[in-house]
């Protein structure tokens, strides 16, 4: 995002070429004529992350001493207490 308004920036205030632009920042002059010429904006995207481990749903593992429990403890190295049990 930052190469992006750096590429508005020297197109327009500085009065500098696409090929210029293109060598100085070392990206392709294509990529530099559709950011300098055009008012495309691109959207950074944010993936939502999913499952036990982000949503904090550990009730789905109602035995203290299960496989499931110390396989997640020998990867992790966290040890679940007695309120994240339930």
């Amino acid at each position: 995002m930052h190469d992006i308004h750096t590429i508005k920036n020297l197109r327009n205030n500085h009065d500098k070429s696409i090929n210029h632009i293109a060598k100085e920042l070392n990206v392709n002059w294509r990529t530099v004529k559709k950011y300098a010429d055009g008012d495309f904006i691109p959207v950074v995207k944010s993936h939502k992350k999913t499952g036990l481990m982000y949503t904090g749903g550990w009730a789905g593992l109602s035995l203290y001493g299960s496989q499931k429990i110390q396989n997640f403890q020998k990867r992790s190295g966290e040890t679940l207490n007695s309120s994240q049990m339930t």
